[in-house]
């Protein structure tokens, strides 16, 4: 016996409904997911965007990180000494194993101290040891800073480099200009002291300032031998070279000896 019309049709319809609820429920599971995954690539884009933001913004020292105040309290607590000498020990000690990149971030924050002997102090300290990383970028430091610095900053620089890598020292001393290149080739010679004489002689023929090479030279041979002044009078009559200043030097030294 074959079943009513009506119970077929409802049979169906309870099937229609199974069926139609099953495909809106996958669809709405897809559509989650889908959302999810964009909300959670936008998070990890957003938090990388953001770092390289911070990143850059720190190099360019338009960043206020905890980094940098840090390095304000290290400043503080090292210009709370009152003698310069362990001001400069406790620079050295805190800057020693510093990288480049901290080194520069000092570098940023150093300008912005007040007082100019501190900042004199902090500055010399840094360069030295940013020279023993990257001597270049330490040279380039120089054009921000004041005349009135750049000598005792290009002897700091010179120096370390000198024995750090001699031949690119004289290479970057015979690019500077004027006084620069003076003040440079005094620290070189100066720090390598241990080398020949016609090699000292030759370095200040290739930065083509001989004059300051037999100036220097006849200073310490008057200094080395200023237990006999006689023989120091000597020295100075007779090495060719004609500067006031070797005389004056000669009698603050006989001057001091006496008392």
């Amino acid at each position: 016996m074959s079943e009513p019309p009506s119970t077929n049709f409802k049979q169906i319809s309870k099937v229609g409904i199974s069926l139609g609820s099953g495909l809106v429920f996958g669809i709405l599971v897809v559509v989650g997911v889908q959302h999810f995954d964009r909300s959670d690539n936008r998070t990890n884009y957003d938090f990388a965007q953001q770092s390289d933001i911070q990143q850059d913004l720190s190099i360019n020292g338009e960043y206020d990180s905890s980094e940098t105040a840090v390095i304000v309290k290290k400043f503080e607590d090292v210009f709370k000494h009152r003698s310069t000498a362990e001001q400069y020990k406790a620079l050295y000690n805190t800057l020693s194993r510093s990288t480049d990149q901290e080194l520069k971030e000092w570098w940023i924050q150093s300008k912005k101290i007040e007082r100019t002997s501190h900042r004199e102090i902090a500055q010399q300290v840094i360069l030295q040891n940013l020279t023993k990383i990257n001597p270049q970028v330490a040279l380039q430091y120089l054009h921000e800073t004041s005349i009135l610095q750049k000598d005792a900053l290009t002897r700091a620089i010179f120096c370390e480099w000198a024995v750090l890598n001699l031949d690119e020292a004289i290479e970057a001393a015979a690019k500077l200009e004027g006084a620069r290149r003076n003040v440079a080739l005094v620290a070189i010679l100066e720090t390598r002291d241990d080398l020949a004489e016609d090699r000292r002689r030759a370095i200040a023929v290739q930065l083509k300032r001989i004059d300051t090479y037999e100036r220097l030279n006849s200073d310490t041979k008057v200094l080395h031998s200023i237990a006999n002044p006689s023989k120091s009078w000597n020295i100075l009559l007779n090495d060719g070279v004609d500067d006031s200043r070797q005389m004056d030097t000669l009698a603050i030294s006989l001057n001091r000896g006496e008392n």
